[in-house]
Parts: C-alpha cells; structure tokens; sequence
C-alpha cells in the first residue's frame, strides 16, 4: 500500500496531461510559423509596409487577447459595483 495522500496519482496524471497539451501546442505554433514566413503588404491610410505574415498574425493575436482581457475586466467591475456591499 502506498502513503501518498488520495489524489496525489490523478494531479500527478493531470499534469501529465497539461505538459503534453503545451508541448503539442508549441509544436503547431512553431509548424505554424514556419509555415507563414512569407511577406505580405499591409495597407494603411497613411502608407503601406510589408511584414512576415507571422508577425501580422501574432501581433493581431496579442492585440486580441488584450481587447478581451480589458473587456472581461471592465465586465467584471461593472458586476461588482452592482453587487450589493457587505
């Protein structure tokens, strides 16, 4: 019989399971990369550039996440401020 505490096994499978999510996910994103090196012009009202697509499409994604991060956390402040104190 072991003396590990109940549970112990299963986080320890869990973590297992988050470590081979991760290194899976950047495989694809580095498979991704390599696969959108090519240059591409971007348009804007004052000027055009080119750019790898690789940074258009991370710095989109960046751009993204802090967007939804800023309105998850003004969301969260507006439920608060309604939440009766106490």
């Amino acid at each position: 019989m072991s003396n590990a505490p109940a549970g112990t096994a299963a986080r320890s499978n869990a973590d297992k399971a988050r470590l081979a999510l991760w290194a899976l996910l950047i495989v694809l994103v580095t498979v991704f990369a390599v696969l959108n090196t090519g240059e591409v012009e971007v348009n804007w009202i004052f000027g055009t550039f080119a750019t790898p697509l690789i940074l258009l499409i991370v710095v989109c994604l960046v751009a993204g996440f802090a967007i939804g991060a800023g309105a998850a956390h003004l969301g969260e402040r507006r439920r608060r401020k309604g939440a009766p104190r106490g």
